[in-house]
Parts: C-alpha cells; sequence; structure tokens
C-alpha cells in the first residue's frame, strides 16, 4: 500500500473527522479510499486493504492458474487458503 500526503480545508478535514468519529468510517484512510473509488468509478470489494493488495498480489503472479470461488459458499479464509495451495 501507497501513503500519499494531502492538504485539505479545515472545513473538509472536520467534516470527515465527523465521519469517522461517528462510526461512518473506520478510519480517514478509509473514507479517502471510498471517496476514491466512488470518483473513479470503482466499485467496493468490501475486503480489508490488506486483502486486496494481496488478492491484486496474487492476481498478478499466474493468470492461467485462475480459480473459481462461489462467494455465497465459500469464506474468505478458504479462499485464501485454496490459493495457496495452488501456488498461485
Amino acid at each position: 500500500m501507497q501513503t500519499i500526503n494531502i492538504s485539505l480545508p479545515e472545513t473538509l478535514a472536520k467534516q470527515i473527522n465527523y465521519q469517522v468519529k461517528n462510526g461512518n468510517y473506520a478510519s480517514v484512510s478509509e473514507f479517502i479510499r471510498e471517496a476514491t473509488r466512488k470518483l473513479l468509478g470503482i466499485t467496493p470489494t468490501n475486503f480489508l486493504p490488506q486483502a486486496e493488495e494481496e488478492i491484486l498480489k496474487i492476481s498478478r503472479t499466474n493468470p492461467s492458474a485462475d480459480l473459481v470461488f462461489d462467494t455465497r459458499k465459500t469464506s474468505v479464509k478458504k479462499m485464501f487458503s485454496r490459493l495457496k495451495k495452488a501456488k498461485v
């Protein structure tokens, strides 16, 4: 994950902190990530950032070893276990 420093007007920073304080977001970073996704039209995955990063890393390693998961029946833990066993 890359760290980016930004400057915001105080009113925007207060509004973001208010959202975090009221439990709408886990952190300021999560607020910024979601806002960026919405602006770019990217559908959220509901994975933690660390899981997203690991999935992206795995997806770049061996595209011929694609695995299909039924997310209604397979937990994330099982998915990662199968991915490790497949050595993708």
